[in-house]
């Protein structure tokens, strides 16, 4: 079992304060079990398992919150604040999230079809100044009009 983690834990840059891991899936579930699960089944398709991290509820809302106190302006600028509001949110309702190194086009790929029938309410990848919206990319047991994510491209 990877043990949950901060996003300071997990060594991911800020932007402006805010957290904006680049290069990286931002995956949020509905329970600790099934980003476990997720987590696994990553790591069994290849994915090195140093890359793959589960971020807990709790600590991944302390987290948020911490992020959101005061924003710097660059963060305040972009789509940065408003992604982190929506994902403090979810944590809220109960989402544990998965963050995975997603370095081109060919993982990302390969990661949204290893999410397909999971439970999966919001999915983003951060890119260099883009945060894309991949939720309705997944084939998942999730309604996709309820699945809490933000719009298409962001950024």
């Amino acid at each position: 079992m990877n043990h949950p983690v901060t996003a300071k834990d997990s060594n991911k840059t800020l932007e402006g304060g805010i957290f904006y891991p680049t290069g990286n899936m931002l995956i949020g579930v509905p329970s600790l079990a099934e980003a476990e699960t997720l987590r696994k089944r990553f790591v069994d398709s290849g994915v090195d398992a140093a890359k793959c991290t589960v971020m807990e509820r709790s600590l991944f809302q302390a987290e948020a919150e911490k992020n959101l106190e005061n924003p710097g302006v660059l963060a305040s600028l972009g789509s940065a604040v408003h992604i982190r509001q929506t994902q403090l949110e979810l944590a809220r309702e109960g989402c544990h999230f998965l963050l995975v190194d997603t370095p081109d086009a060919q993982a990302r790929d390969h990661h949204v079809a290893l999410l397909a029938g999971a439970a999966v309410r919001y999915a983003v990848l951060y890119r260099t100044l883009v945060i894309e919206d991949l939720i309705h990319h997944i084939a998942s047991s999730i309604d996709k009009e309820e699945a809490g994510a933000p719009g298409a491209a962001i950024g």
